[in-house]
């Protein structure tokens, strides 16, 4: 009876171990990844600016012309960055890291053309700049596709201002002046990821500069060795693919 009991329990005991194998390998642990994690670059396009006042042809009035115009060009136009950055994953959904940025966009210009008794004079003035940012991301997963994000960080921003003179057409001066600064910078966007390695992006960013008012900008080198570096705002789309 002893030796018939031993024999049932081991048939019985090999039989729940036999089913516990086979159950435990039709299921799957789960496992949980994060889509926005790892190495990445990318590009963005879109429209952006320097954030100069509109010049005012009062703010140039010369009693003693006979006539004053002033001309500008667009003050904002197509923009563009490249990037690349890595995110290290913090839990199924939030992700963060850093990026590292090159951004491009319109420079501004205005001409001013008095006329006096002696000739037409022409003051050709134009702001541009560039700059390079170093951002700290903030990334969530809204859901598996979409996913909604921070950046803060410092912008170096490189301007340039520039005054040509001219008279009845000929150069007769001209000088620039090169402020570079190191600005904040914020950005925030959405985000959409088409497959595992694939995604676009819609964002938005500031750097704190100043307001500069070109209407005060006068035409003397001295009085411009402290132009001020402007503001900077971008609206992009973006594509960007992760390694």
């Amino acid at each position: 009876m002893k030796k018939i009991l031993l024999t049932t329990v081991a048939a019985v005991a090999l039989s729940l171990s036999a089913f516990a194998l086979a159950v435990s390998a039709q299921v799957k642990p789960v496992i949980y990844i994060n889509n926005n994690s790892g190495a990445y670059v990318g590009i963005q396009a879109g429209i952006g600016g320097m954030d100069t006042k509109k010049s005012d042809a009062n703010d140039f009035v010369d009693a003693s012309a006979s006539s004053v115009e002033l001309k500008e060009e667009l003050r904002n136009g197509i923009a563009g960055r490249i990037y690349g950055g890595y995110l290290f994953p913090i839990n199924s959904k939030f992700s963060a890291g850093a990026e590292l940025g090159y951004a491009m966009y319109p420079k501004n210009k205005d001409t001013l053309t008095l006329t006096f008794f002696d000739g037409i004079y022409a003051f050709n003035h134009t702001f541009k700049s560039r700059y390079v940012d170093l951002l700290g991301v903030a990334k969530y997963n809204i859901t598996d596709n979409f996913n909604i994000f921070g950046k803060f960080g410092g912008a170096y921003v490189m301007q340039k201002f520039s005054v040509n003179t001219t008279i009845n057409n000929a150069d007769t001066s001209g000088y620039n002046v090169k402020n570079n600064k190191l600005l904040p910078e914020v950005a925030a966007g959405i985000g959409y990821s088409f497959a595992q390695n694939f995604s676009v992006d819609l964002t938005y960013a500031h750097v704190f500069g100043k307001s500069v008012d070109t209407g005060k900008v006068f035409t003397c080198e001295d009085d411009n060795k402290h132009v001020n570096v402007a503001s900077v705002n971008t609206l992009m789309l973006g594509a960007s693919y992760r390694f």
